[in-house]
């Protein structure tokens, strides 16, 4: 009976574990939301509710009448206005005083919303004595702001509210001017009117769109009315009319600023006077000045006319008459002016017999080409000199003074300074063989004085070119002409006239004459004496000038001392010589302290002899395989005269295969000259001398007839030498050539170098293979080998991706991409006979191609559009409808070299992988998921292959299009470098089955064996679990995929099952065996033994 039921137990358990094991493939059905239920123990409700986080319980009436009042429902909520308020009208009255305005204004504002509202209205400027309001309102003040109403609306519908306010504010006074001007409620309709107790007054109004309209007065009064505009305030600006002084005379005092001017013989006096009258208005001044005086302006706002009549003996009156009669403080402007002579001088003193007291200042500003001394002063202190304190910049402030009273004196002698010439110059002699030039260069200092001419003395057989004179930091032309006088005693005067009064000038002159010397242009003449004859200022105000004197002369003259007189040599390093002609070098510097007596020197000039510098660049390339080039480049820099051919040697029979590249040059015999044997001598000509540096080029070839492949030839370097020149060296470049090797066979007198770095002119030559050097007669033999090419692969797949998604319903979708280099014009590849393309299945880089097809399972991708060697990304898309068991990846043809391709496969999550065969490496990590489930993981992601593809590319690479692939299900992973095996096919064969089939097989297997076992003994189950694991461990070695398919949860509980079992079916012991029978003679059992 145990074992029966122990058996039932094992089949029931099998039943269910097999029922299990079959949703797990299963899609998983939506899980409704939990019910939650409360049950509620009546019998202890009291232990229940009375401890922590109790609840309270409710009737649901009750409680949903406290969630609506919770949680109400959502009302629409009316719109709200715009603006809580609003002004419609302001209406105001004006009446102005003599100091201040009075008026009355009513303000209409409408009320738009229920609350507390504040309404501003302004009126800063104003104080407020009448407030009303038809509704209860409170007035306000805020010192930024103004006043403003406080007020609270409690009826949706308020009517208007009416204000009313009775207000004053004070008058702004200046000199002969009344302005009323303060701010008002911002209204659309805001209008005034204003009443000024004067008759016909002119009114101004603000310029903001006021409007201004007069009213019809009377005698006494002006009226107006005014619609304000957008600043909304009322300006009002007039001039009152004056109604005389009354009563006791006006008290008057004084201070002045006094500036008195002196410069070029003219007196200047300008006076701001601030006048404080008290007691009564003062309706016109008098004041008295110097009768020698001319007075130029009097100036002030309320100032009306004004006149001068002769006064008391050597004084003058002047008499102002004021729009509106002073009282207060004011101010005007006097300015006089008056001629003056080199001596003692009176100082212009004016006071007002009217004031009671009279103070001020006055400064004294003299011109810079005057000094100034007191001789007298009654009646003034000296002060600070500030010039701050007079405000003027436009001349230096010499004395100040202040006084207490009126009239002062002051006498100042007055003396005109003269200019101090001191002058620096630089002579710069420029010799050629055709003209002398000299280029003068003057700096002179006038000390204070400035000076409007100056003279210099020029040799009368240079020619003067150009003429510039510049003053100030500025370094502007201020010369307005010059003027050249007749040549006396070999010397020419130059007056320059300036534009301005000028200091630190500039002088720069250029002077220059032919040279008409023919030893100067034929090397080997006797030399030429050429005496130079300095410029030099001469002005009566000079007193001292030194200067430099450098010689520089054409590289192909030669100059030498002849005589010199009052100079001193000096070096050339002391002069700035910077900007000197490419061909002009500087000889000789020479200095001297004073230009009287004027120094002299003479110089003797000859003309060089030519030297001659040729440099070769010789290349030996092999063209055509059989064709050996040199070409020689000549390199001819001839020095300070020119030559009219260079004699070249060249080896016999050279000439005639000699071809000059260059053109103007042609190669003549040389017939008057003897060569060695074995050589030709030739004069090298061109269509002008040479002189400077010239190129010329030289080619010439040798034809080497048939060289097969791994043989060689000796060939002999035939060179050109360069004779009557003073040095001649030059550099042979061995070029690299296909196929062929040029090696150095023999040489003499050769120095390598680096073609890198030490070719002449820096010149770059990639194709450099050797390079020699020499100077003077040098030998070379070169040995030629050819060599045969052999064929490479002319397309490179430098990398590649391929996804494969098998779907469930055996249809395989995939996406193909490459990363490859092609010298073809046309890519070969191989696909499945059964593959499907959609509208676009190619694609290079951005850009979609067509796809050409050629023989069975034979396809091309066109490259003509791309450059040769170019990096491409190449992608194919394309589905293999057909369920079919391998994975085929594109094939190409036998020349390409494939690199590491990755293949990435995707199988549905209904199948297991059984095992895997074909030309790939593994790139999965397994996995175990639950307790002994394993499954295989990519050890890349798709993303992380796609930047593997496209790492070091170029950035235009469609990155978006190649991501756009859909895959889904499972990834598995492979790897292979070069995949195409001999036979040219690279397939990956997976073979899958039924994920719960392979789960199921194992469950039963162990279930059965299991059962089997349970009456067999220990050492047989043992024995059983090890035959098991030897035979999944054997299994793992040869078909690792199989094993792990095979390894799940389900075979490991079922191995769990089987062992509790096991262990179940030990303890409550087997079928009981039968007893032994008793022994019937035991008389003969206890018998021992014979």
């Amino acid at each position: 009976m145990m074992y029966t039921r122990g058996l039932l137990l094992m089949v029931l358990l099998a039943a269910v574990l097999t029922g299990l094991a079959r949703p797990l493939l299963a899609q998983e059905q939506p899980v409704p939301p939990p019910e939650k239920n409360i049950y509620i123990p009546y019998q202890r409700l009291w232990e229940t509710f009375e401890k922590d986080k109790r609840g309270i319980f409710l009737p649901y009436a009750e409680f949903t009448a406290l969630w609506q009042k919770a949680y109400p429902a959502e009302t629409i909520k009316p719109p709200l206005p715009p603006l809580d308020s609003s002004l419609s009208a302001v209406h105001g009255q004006l009446q102005i005083g003599e100091d201040s305005a009075s008026g009355s204004m009513s303000v209409q504002i409408n009320l738009h919303r229920q609350g507390w509202m504040l309404l501003p209205l302004q009126l800063a400027d104003c104080a407020i004595s009448d407030f009303q309001s038809s509704q209860p309102a409170q007035l306000i003040f805020d010192p930024q702001k103004g006043y403003a109403v406080l007020l609270q609306n409690s009826t949706p519908q308020a009517p208007p509210l009416q204000i009313t306010l009775q207000f004053s504010c004070m008058l702004k006074k200046a000199p002969g001017l009344h302005i009323l001007d303060f701010a008002a409620p911002p209204c659309p309709i805001n209008a005034w009117e204003a009443v000024i107790p004067q008759p016909n007054l002119k009114i101004s109004v603000a310029d903001d769109g006021t409007v201004k309209r007069e009213l019809p007065g009377d005698d006494q009064h002006t009226r107006i009315a005014l619609q304000l505009g957008r600043n909304a305030r009322p300006y009002l600006a007039w001039t009152p009319k004056s109604e005389g002084a009354k009563g006791l005379p006006p008290v008057v005092y004084t201070d002045s600023t006094q500036k008195i001017l002196l410069e070029n013989g003219l007196l200047r006096s300008q006076s701001i006077c601030r006048l404080e009258v008290s007691r009564s208005p003062l309706p016109q001044l008098e004041l008295l000045l110097p009768a020698d005086c001319r007075i130029t302006q009097v100036y002030s706002e309320n100032i009306r006319q004004w006149k001068t009549a002769p006064g008391a003996p050597g004084t003058q009156q002047l008499k102002l008459e004021f729009h509106e009669p002073l009282l207060g403080q004011q101010s005007f402007t006097l300015e006089m002016e008056k001629p003056y002579e080199p001596g003692n001088t009176d100082l212009p003193c004016w006071q007002i017999p009217a004031a009671l007291r009279q103070t001020g200042k006055v400064g004294i500003f003299i011109g810079e080409a005057q000094k100034a001394e007191v001789q007298e002063r009654l009646g003034l202190t000296e002060i600070a000199a500030l010039a701050a304190d007079f405000q003027e910049t436009s001349l230096p402030l010499s004395a100040a003074f202040r006084f207490a009273a009126a009239p002062w004196k002051l006498t100042c002698r007055v003396e005109n300074l003269q200019a101090a010439l001191e002058a620096v110059s630089t002579s710069i002699f420029s010799i050629t063989p055709e003209a002398l030039t000299c280029n003068l260069d003057c700096q002179v200092k006038t000390g204070p004085v400035g000076i409007f001419q100056t003279f210099i003395s020029l040799p009368d057989d240079l020619k003067l070119d150009s003429c510039q004179v510049s003053s100030g930091p500025d370094s502007g032309n201020c010369l307005k002409e010059h003027f050249l006088a007749e040549p006396q005693s070999g010397r020419r005067i130059l007056r320059l006239s300036l534009s301005r009064q000028c200091k630190d000038l500039r002088i720069s002159l250029r002077l220059s004459k032919p040279l008409q010397h023919p030893e100067l242009l034929t090397p080997g003449q006797p030399p030429v004496s050429l005496p130079l004859s300095l410029a030099c200022l001469q002005d009566d105000n000079l007193r001292s000038e030194s200067g430099r004197v450098a010689v520089c002369a054409h590289s192909s003259l030669r100059l030498a001392q002849g005589s010199s007189s009052s100079l001193h040599e000096t070096m050339l390093s002391e002069l700035s010589l910077s900007g000197l002609p490419k061909d002009i070098l500087p000889v000789l510097a020479y200095r001297y302290l004073s230009s009287s007596p004027l120094p002299q020197l003479t110089l003797q000039a000859e003309r060089r002899a030519a030297q001659t510098t040729v440099s070769q660049l010789q290349t030996v390339a092999l063209l055509s395989g059989n064709l050996l080039t040199m070409k020689t480049d000549l390199q001819i820099e001839v020095l300070y005269s020119g030559r009219k051919h260079l004699p070249l040697t060249l080896p016999a029979g050279l000439a005639q295969r000699l071809k000059i590249l260059s053109r103007g040059y042609r190669l003549l015999p040389d017939e008057g000259s003897d060569s060695r044997q074995g050589w030709e001598n030739f004069i090298l000509q061109g269509e002008k001398e040479f002189l400077g540096r010239q190129q010329v080029v030289l080619e010439w070839s040798e034809e080497l007839g048939e060289l097969p492949p791994g043989e060689s030839r000796r060939i002999s370097c035939q060179q050109i030498m360069p004779r009557q020149v003073d040095r001649s060296w030059g550099q042979i470049v061995l070029l690299k050539s296909e196929m062929t090797d040029l090696r150095v066979a023999e040489s003499q007198n050769l120095l390598p170098i680096d073609p890198r770095f030490d070719l002449r002119d820096g010149l770059s030559l990639p194709d450099a293979a050797t390079a020699y050097s020499f100077h003077g007669d040098w030998q070379l033999s070169i040995l030629i080998t050819r060599y045969q090419n052999v064929p490479v692969k002319s397309t490179s797949i430098e990398r590649g991706l391929v996804r494969m998604v098998r779907t469930k319903n055996g249809q395989t979708s995939v996406q193909a991409c490459y990363l490859l280099r092609s010298l073809q014009q046309r890519l070969e590849l191989r696909l499945p006979p059964q593959a499907q393309f959609d509208n676009a299945p190619v694609r290079l880089g951005n850009q979609p191609v067509p796809l050409e097809r050629g023989e069975d399972q034979q396809y091309f991708v066109p490259l003509v559009s791309h450059r040769q060697g170019e990096l491409l990304l190449l992608e194919l898309r394309y589905l293999l409808p057909e369920p079919i068991r391998d994975f085929p990846v594109p094939l190409f043809p036998a020349d390409t070299a494939l690199q590491q391709v990755y293949l990435s496969v995707h199988l549905p999550d209904d199948r297991a992988v059984l095992g895997c065969t074909g030309p790939w490496n593994d790139e999965n990590i397994w996995v175990v998921r639950g307790l002994f489930s394993v499954y295989p993981r990519s050890r890349l992601t798709d993303d992380q292959l796609l930047n593997w593809l496209c790492a070091d590319g170029r950035q235009d690479f469609p990155r978006e299009h190649l991501s756009s692939f859909v895959t889904a299900g499972r990834s598995i992973l492979f790897s292979a470098l070069h995949p195409q095996d001999g036979k040219g096919t690279a397939t990956m064969v997976i073979r899958t089955a039924p994920a719960w089939l392979v789960k199921t097989l194992p469950l039963l297997l162990i279930l059965g064996l299991g059962i089997l076992l349970c009456r067999a003994a220990l050492h047989q189950k043992l024995l059983a679990i090890g035959a098991g694991l030897s035979a999944l461990g054997a299994l793992a070695v040869f078909q690792p995929w199989l094993t792990y398919a095979l390894l799940s949860n389900a075979s490991a509980l079922a191995a769990f099952i089987v062992a509790v079992s096991w262990l179940l079916f030990r303890r409550r012991g087997g079928p009981s065996r039968p007893a032994p029978e008793p022994d019937s003679n035991p008389a003969a059992r206890a018998q021992p033994p014979a």
